[in-house]
């Protein structure tokens, strides 16, 4: 089933043509494992053309953080945009997308995982800068 997955999704990466993509992961409401655990996926959606092009379930012991990486690997983004949420504001996945990946990345609001960061922005005067249309 993987290999399916990988190659529609190739697939759909190759005849895309996308600037950016977002990574995310969702809990699957209802789908459950032998043992009774949530399934939860990590996929990396295209923003523009709103399909998935790559999807990984999320094993009991690990988390999102350390699968973007494997989710991405064998993905060519080199000059896109990657888009994820608060909990992937790491060091190390920001390292992984610049250097490995040749991409650029927006990580979407900074949350109590990274209080420095956090800190450092609250101070901005973001009054300065009203949202524009």
């Amino acid at each position: 089933m993987e290999a399916l997955d990988a190659a529609i999704g190739a697939w759909l990466l190759g005849t895309a043509g996308f600037e950016a993509m977002a990574v995310d992961g969702k809990v699957l409401k209802g789908a459950v494992r032998a043992e009774g655990a949530q399934v939860h996926l990590l996929s990396a959606f295209l923003h523009g053309q709103g399909v998935t092009i790559a999807q990984k379930q999320i094993a009991r012991k690990t988390n999102e953080i350390p699968e973007l990486r494997n989710l991405l690997q064998d993905v060519n983004i080199a000059g896109k945009v990657v888009t994820a949420d608060a909990l992937h504001t790491q060091r190390e996945t920001a390292r992984f997308l610049v250097e490995d990946k040749k991409a650029d990345y927006l990580f979407t609001a900074v949350k109590g995982n990274q209080r420095k960061l956090r800190d450092r922005l609250t101070c901005l005067p973001w009054g300065d800068f009203p949202p524009q249309r």
